[in-house]
């Protein structure tokens, strides 16, 4: 008997919406709509392209076949609802930096390094967070708690972007989230599960706003008629809670135990990541709830996709509005290893101001030196976090997000530095990660491992041994340079 899932993967510069065979672990039907991915968005047009991405996936689709639907959501963000359960729009997201903004209240210091201040100590290990910065749900809140308390006194409840979806499809704000989205707050206390009230006290932010954490594999309730009409969906069918994109993109991989490789990813941001089965802190390391009481490690990047874009942007308005990716891809594999000098430095998480752009010989303007010295200046960032991640594993890396599956060029710039090959993918991992979670959540799979055996590497890049020495003597180089 034919049976499905349905994964929604709502990202900060697009959502994918796909249909999971549960006989073939294969995704049957993808589709995906960009749309503004401004630091604020409205919550009109994340739903509205959710909406219509739902319906196009699952046209031809016979619905009543679909078992469950989970979610994949961008992390970090902040969604705040009135007394009436409307959003107060817009959704704040994790590219927001309010947050580092010289306030003279503070002294021309931050709310980040004012926040940062209230919270030292060991208690404060528990947050599984290497800094609290703009852009997290804790962050924002602290912020318009002491910038803007008309606002602040309309706040009732707030959420993460994807819970948000999740309750539109829900019908109503069900305040939930997971625990793998409430790790990304800075308000959670990951290593015991629960919302860490020290650091809710210290920060003077009421508790009873933030919602409550359920399981990421619980049903969270079914689709009423309504909005399953709107949806193209069949009404009762179940919806399981979902989680962050970046754990769910490590399930996307097949990434489930302490022996699984690291993943490097490069979507719009770029993480390193290494799952583990005891919680542990490491300085410049998350570390982040995952599945049945696990954790992931994760090494989070300020730099990534973006970037690329921007250099894209600036390079069409140079060259012309048909230069782009592919064109960038190719001038930056005619540049030798280190870009002739040309550096392009990625902001730390610990800064406060930014310091972020090319570095070095920028006089070398050409597409080529510059693609080149963004992909590598991004590679280099995951590579100071990589030591602290990558403990143990296969002797391979994986690669996701599409900065690496869509450039080969990229992706072997990866191995080569890295020192080390990398197998990709060649599908949606975070949709169809929260494809599988759905099957888990109503049962239609005792584990997640049982669709694994599906995952197939589109593309395994073994490193250049010689450009490897050179990243080598690059790394040594500019470290003995700091």
């Amino acid at each position: 008997m034919t049976a499905y899932t349905l994964g929604v993967d709502m990202g900060t510069s697009g959502v994918k919406v796909a249909v999971l065979d549960l006989s073939t672990f294969k995704l049957i039907a993808l589709a995906m709509q960009g749309y503004d991915n401004s630091p604020q968005q409205s919550s009109a047009m994340l739903w509205e392209a959710t909406a219509a991405t739902t319906r196009k996936a699952v046209a031809g689709i016979d619905v009543s076949a679909i078992r469950a639907i989970s979610f994949s959501g961008q992390m970090h963000g902040t969604v705040l609802y009135d007394e009436g359960g409307a959003v107060i729009d817009p959704i704040i997201n994790w590219q927001d930096k309010r947050c580092d903004v010289p306030l003279e209240k503070y002294g021309n210091r931050s709310t980040i390094e004012t926040m940062m201040e209230l919270l030292v100590g060991p208690e404060f290990d528990d947050l599984g967070i290497d800094a609290l910065v703009s852009g997290y749900l804790g962050a924002t809140l602290f912020h318009i708690r002491e910038n803007d308390p008309v606002l602040f006194g309309r706040i009732r409840h707030v959420a993460l972007p994807g819970d948000f979806i999740r309750a539109k499809f829900l019908g109503a704000s069900d305040r939930a989230t997971d625990p793998t989205n409430a790790s990304s707050t800075g308000l959670f206390n990951a290593r015991l599960g629960r919302w860490h009230e020290g650091v809710i006290r210290k920060l003077g932010l009421p508790q009873d706003i933030l919602p409550v954490v359920h399981d990421t594999t619980g049903v969270a309730g079914v689709l009423p008629g309504v909005v399953a009409s709107a949806l193209g969906l069949a009404p009762g069918t179940p919806v399981v809670y979902g989680g962050g994109d970046n754990q769910m993109s490590l399930l996307g991989n097949g990434l489930i135990s302490g022996d699984s490789p690291a993943l490097i990813n490069i979507g719009t941001g770029a993480q390193i990541s290494k799952l583990t089965a005891q919680y542990a802190r490491i300085p410049g390391i998350d570390t982040r709830s995952y599945f049945d009481g696990s954790y992931a490690f994760v090494g989070a990047s300020m730099g990534g996709g973006r970037n690329y874009a921007q250099l894209r942007d600036e390079l069409q308005r140079r060259e012309g509005g048909d230069f782009g990716y592919q064109h960038m891809n190719e001038a930056a594999c005619r540049v030798a290893v280190g870009a002739d000098g040309l550096e392009y430095r990625v902001r730390s998480r610990r800064e406060i101001q930014p310091r972020e752009g090319f570095a070095g010989r920028t006089e070398l303007t050409d597409a080529g030196h510059r693609a080149r010295a963004v992909m590598e200046g991004i590679l280099l960032d995951l590579y100071a976090l990589y030591p602290s991640v990558a403990v143990g594993g296969p002797g391979f890396m994986v690669g996701a997000g599409k900065g690496l599956q869509n450039s080969r060029v990229w992706a072997q710039m990866a191995a080569d530095l890295f020192g080390c090959p990398v197998k990709i993918t060649n599908f949606e991992n975070a949709v169809w990660g929260a494809a599988v979670n759905a099957a888990v959540g109503v049962g239609a799979i005792r584990d997640v491992r049982d669709a694994f055996a599906a995952i197939e590497y589109s593309q395994e890049l073994a490193p250049d041994a010689t450009h490897a020495a050179q990243y080598r003597d690059l790394i040594a180089e500019r470290q003995a340079s700091v």
